[in-house]
């Protein structure tokens, strides 16, 4: 009877027919069914559209070509931008703890290696945990607050590219750019 009574006053109080947790719970239970018949629905219908992405994604890194002037892609202002050959070569989701941090800090990074025109795609490729290696160990030995200051970011850029090339053995790499740099 004390039931009944909570029951009457929470829906009385609201001037609704149904109590006010009740509601939520089926607001609640709609939503929660909607999603699912949603991603049941929808599921069948994009992987096939999903799949030739995943298909032609190929290794977790890729070459890309450049689709803009070796300046950036910025006009000359004589109204003709410059085309190169260059190509990129990219490492994504790489995942390192930086120095000081006892592993409570990470660093997810994606970085873009553009080559130079005698460079080889294959190269690259046949040093790929080299490469990685000394990406990781680099930006490893640095602290969260090195790596947070943005106003250091070209001459951490610069280091790398400069160790990636005494690897690699020349200059064959022209510009190494950081698409994705989050520190968490």
């Amino acid at each position: 009877m004390s039931n009944d009574t909570n029951d009457s006053q929470d829906t009385e109080a609201e001037g609704g027919g149904v109590p006010a947790k009740s509601r939520r719970g089926l607001l609640l239970g709609s939503i929660a069914i909607g999603v699912g018949l949603g991603a049941w629905q929808g599921a069948p219908r994009l992987a096939p559209r999903m799949a030739p992405c995943a298909a032609d994604a190929g290794p977790v890194w890729a070459a890309i070509p450049l689709p803009f002037g070796g300046d950036g892609g910025h006009d000359d202002g004589h109204g003709e931008s410059k085309e190169s050959s260059n190509s990129f070569v990219q490492f994504d989701d790489l995942i390192l703890n930086p120095a000081g941090t006892d592993g409570s800090r990470f660093l997810v990074l994606s970085l873009a290696l553009e080559l130079g025109e005698g460079a080889s795609l294959s190269d690259i490729e046949a040093r790929d945990p080299e490469v990685r290696d000394v990406i990781l160990t680099m930006l490893s030995a640095k602290t969260v607050q090195e790596l947070a200051d943005v106003t250091a970011r070209p001459a951490l850029r610069e280091e790398l590219r400069q160790l990636l090339n005494e690897l690699l053995g020349g200059e064959p790499i022209v510009r190494l750019y950081l698409p994705r740099f989050v520190i968490q």
